[in-house]
């Protein structure tokens, strides 16, 4: 979304996954506890702040990339986004799973600041719709882009 705003002459479509826009101060903070969790300890950091000290979930990923991506969402606390995106005039396809804590709602809030969006929501998914559902994923995928080339 960012890129979108900065340079809107090089963006003809937007695909959102699982995104949001805003986030209150308890949202913040708790993006925040997950960044410090991480540098901390790693992923077992990482899931012990996500998903609770007794869950057996496991995260792969680089730590500081995850912690640089929570920070990033906390920031949408002091400088939403909400706001900016109705500058934004390409079609927009925003896809996420009914059961994504982010979720629905955030999906339908950003959906609501464009012209031009189609908010796909991808039954019994959480955050992972891309993982969990990938032919899902891929089907909207082909069909925004088919019509982006009509």
């Amino acid at each position: 979304m960012t890129t979108a705003l900065a340079h809107p002459e090089q963006i003809a479509g937007l695909v959102l996954i699982g995104t949001a826009s805003q986030c209150n101060e308890k949202t913040a903070s708790w993006y925040e506890r997950i960044a410090q969790a991480g540098e901390k300890d790693g992923n077992a950091g990482l899931v012990r702040t996500i998903y609770g000290k007794q869950s057996k979930k496991v995260i792969e990923g680089q730590v500081q990339g995850i912690a640089e991506v929570t920070r990033t969402l906390k920031s949408l606390y002091e400088d939403p986004l909400t706001p900016k995106l109705s500058a934004i005039q390409c079609p927009v396809l925003l896809i996420v799973g009914d059961k994504d804590p982010m979720g629905p709602k955030a999906s339908s809030i950003i959906a609501s600041q464009f012209s031009d969006a189609e908010l796909v929501t991808i039954p019994d998914c959480g955050h992972w719709v891309h993982v969990d559902e990938p032919d899902a994923v891929i089907s909207a995928i082909d069909r925004f882009l088919t019509r982006l080339e009509s």
